[in-house]
């Protein structure tokens, strides 16, 4: 049986929505496939719950390690300041490599200087001699201006050199090596993301309710709960779910950990958004989930065992509904 390459899968895990027939039934009936998506889901996971993480600043010689290995300019030698963030360490003075200075090869025109003053005076054309009044260069009037010198342009600084990307390995030349390329693709939109999160959090923004659940407490639970879908004008769309005080076990379990999914009317696809910390949490909807396909809010109780298929054990769910 072919499986499915390593970079279909992480695409899949990163937007489910991308996903084609062919796939999504390979995904119904191969266990390795799977299991390997959904471990990449769970990591792109536990990325997005990271929205509105605090942001500390690493030292400064970590961008001056990054600025000697890829070679950049001395314009952009200062590491890089988040917005809303301490700013930065500056950078010692020594260490900042201006840009080389390209002078104009054009000599500046000569400059003639009258025999009686000290002030230069502008050089006259040949052409125009023979217009001089009588006296010749001593008869120009004092109101002739110097001659202005022409301002020396600097070198453009060059261009930031592109980072070459590495290839993705196939899956015959060993999947888990993957795993390093997704970790840093979620990284990188994580802390992207939270720059420019940084940024617009200064200006507020209307997110309109969209769609409601009430979300009630599964067998074994005695739990209550809400979710509501909020979209921005960008078009993003979060889910926020809220669990009440009463939202403990009837029973007793061992997992500590709850995380929050959509799943569709028979439960026979999910995505999960990530893990609730507390009582409530906000959850960004990947691009491309279609809220008519997957209308239910389920939140489950799962162990830290590194297993990213659910549980089985649901403490609410409920369904939305367009508000």
């Amino acid at each position: 049986m072919s499986h499915i390459d390593a970079e279909d899968l992480a695409l899949i895990a990163l937007t489910p929505a991308a996903a084609t027939n062919r796939q999504q039934a390979h995904l119904q009936v191969c266990g390795e496939c799977s299991r390997e998506e959904q471990a990449l889901a769970r990591t792109v996971a536990l990325g997005r719950t990271a929205d509105d993480a605090a942001l500390t600043a690493p030292p400064a010689a970590v961008w001056t390690r990054i600025h000697d290995e890829l070679g950049l300019s001395g314009s952009v030698a200062r590491p890089p300041v988040l917005a809303g963030s301490v700013e930065w360490p500056p950078v010692a003075a020594d260490s900042v490599k201006s840009p080389p200075v390209v002078t104009d090869s054009v000599e500046s025109p000569p400059v003639v200087t009258d025999s009686t003053a000290t002030r230069p005076v502008a050089a006259v054309p040949a052409a125009g001699l023979a217009d001089l009044p009588e006296g010749g260069l001593s008869a120009v009037p004092d109101s002739v201006p110097a001659a202005v010198p022409t301002a020396v342009p600097t070198a453009v600084p060059t261009a930031v050199p592109t980072a070459v990307p590495t290839a993705v390995p196939t899956r015959s030349g060993g999947r888990r090596r993957m795993w390093p390329l997704l970790v840093a693709a979620v990284a990188a939109g994580v802390f992207g993301g939270l720059a420019v999160g940084a940024q617009l959090s200064t200006v507020t923004e209307r997110a309109s309710v969209v769609a409601r659940a009430v979300l009630d407490p599964l067998p074994g639970w005695d739990a209550t709960g809400s979710a509501q879908v909020e979209e921005r004008a960008d078009g993003r769309r979060d889910v926020v779910v809220t669990l009440g005080e009463d939202a403990t076990e009837s029973g007793s379990a061992d997992g500590s950990l709850r995380e929050v999914w959509l799943l569709t009317p028979d439960a026979s696809g999910l995505v999960s958004l990530g893990f609730l910390d507390g009582s409530d949490g906000r959850f960004v909807i990947p691009t491309g989930i279609d809220l008519g396909q997957y209308p239910l809010v389920d939140v489950s109780v799962e162990s830290a065992d590194g297993d990213p298929a659910h549980s089985g054990n649901s403490v609410v769910r409920g369904e939305l509904r367009v508000s």
